[in-house]
């Protein structure tokens, strides 16, 4: 039993960098074919407030696979070209031993993917270096300092200046 247990193990942890590779390759795919895609700066989401019935709920970027226009403030298309160098930026490599987190997580960025009639989404805090996004396209968040400020000045780049 021990020696089954041990050969699952080694299987599957020898394997583990595949597993993650097809991920990126399945997410670039995604960003190559997606029907558009767009930046957007929005709203504090993920803030809870209260109904007329006393009932708490949070603002979100996507509601029902669709955009929230009620919280997005600017919105800009991207380009075949742009979009590439947005999953560049995502996926560009980290050298660092210590990938660095805040805890504050008040997003204020996104990034739309529409596929098929559904929007996907990364909703963004700069603040505290953090997404959260769409199960489909979900990376890890890998970024390094540098890799943070080359997004952050790829979004201001492209026009967005609410929030920053």
């Amino acid at each position: 039993m021990k020696r089954i247990i041990i050969l699952v193990l080694s299987i599957f942890l020898t394997n583990a960098p595949l597993f993650a590779q097809t991920t990126k390759k399945s997410v670039k795919q995604f960003f190559s074919t997606a029907d558009s895609v767009i930046l957007v700066s929005h709203l504090l989401t993920e803030q809870a407030y209260l109904d007329s019935n006393n009932q708490m709920h949070f603002s979100k970027l996507v509601v029902n696979n669709n955009p929230n226009y009620a919280v997005i403030k600017e919105v800009i298309y991207l380009s075949k070209l742009k979009v590439d160098t947005l999953y560049a930026l995502l996926t560009q490599a980290n050298n660092d031993l210590i990938i660095e987190e805040l805890a504050c997580f008040s997003p204020h960025h996104g990034i739309l993917l529409f596929k098929d009639g559904i929007c996907y989404y990364y909703d963004i805090c700069f603040h505290c270096r953090n997404y959260i996004a769409s199960k489909e396209i979900a990376l890890a968040n890998e970024l390094n300092n540098i890799g943070w400020n080359k997004l952050q000045s790829f979004f201001k780049q492209q026009g967005l200046k609410y929030g920053f």
